[in-house]
């Protein structure tokens, strides 16, 4: 501060006592003073403010994440599949990555479909998990009873439909049967919507599907970026060299 100030000392100062005589008389630098004053002030409280926000935000965070951490842990989610139990274990999987925190009970159908996904063939226990799920998620046949060929057994199909768990279907493909207005997705491609789904439903939202861009979309998204953007980025320019030309 003193540098900067120095060159602008009116007359000459012969000793330190002139200088501060000098700096402290003077009331264009008391009025500089003052204002660096209130500066410092300023920006001291400014800083103060944004640790205040910054740590206010970091707790709401934490609070918010163990909320969602307690809400899926009491979400018991039955995850249901026959036939060797591919679409099982995708989804499985993909709720893991997704939701890690969120209570999987797996169900196969047949020993394959179990094995697969990693519980024993119990069909007592089965009927029980049905029965205390809150979510249950499976391929649409197991509301069928002797669904896939006959792997849905008539309790499990009713205990399915019985259960006051929300049900969340997922469309496959048997011989024979067709789904009109939906894509012929594979296991991972059916995962992920299904965990999408999940998502949806724990925060109360509608369950709609997750549609991909486009064709149409992408090649927009080119264009605006080769053509669009460098014209807007041109025109930015020339109007911030306009005004500094004015300055």
């Amino acid at each position: 501060m003193i540098v900067l100030i120095i060159p602008h000392l009116p007359g000459k100062v012969k000793s330190g006592k002139d200088f501060s005589e000098t700096l402290l008389g003077s009331e264009h630098y008391l009025n500089l003073i003052s204002d660096l004053g209130h500066a410092i002030a300023f920006c001291l409280i400014a800083v103060g403010v944004w640790l205040y926000h910054g740590f206010a935000l970091r707790s709401d965070g934490k609070i918010a994440q163990q909320e969602k951490s307690q809400r899926l842990a009491a979400i018991h989610v039955a995850v249901v599949d026959a036939g060797e139990g591919r679409l099982g274990c995708a989804i499985l999987s993909a709720l893991r990555r997704a939701l890690p925190g969120l209570s999987l009970h797996p169900i196969g159908l047949t020993p394959s479909a179990a094995a697969a996904m990693g519980m024993s063939v119990e069909h007592d226990a089965m009927l029980v998990q049905l029965n205390q799920a809150g979510l249950i998620i499976g391929p649409w046949f197991i509301v069928m009873t002797g669904g896939a060929g006959g792997q849905v057994s008539p309790e499990i199909g009713q205990a399915v439909i019985t259960s006051p768990a929300r049900k969340l279907l997922v469309p496959g493909w048997l011989t024979g049967w067709e789904w009109a207005g939906v894509d012929r997705w594979n296991a991972e491609d059916l995962a992920r919507q299904t965990t999408h789904a999940v998502q949806q439903i724990i925060q109360g939202e509608e369950v709609k599907p997750s549609r991909p861009l486009g064709v149409g979309a992408i090649i927009a998204i080119i264009i605006l970026v080769l053509f669009v953007l460098p014209q807007f980025v041109g025109l930015l320019i020339m109007l911030l060299s306009a005004v500094g030309g004015t300055w």
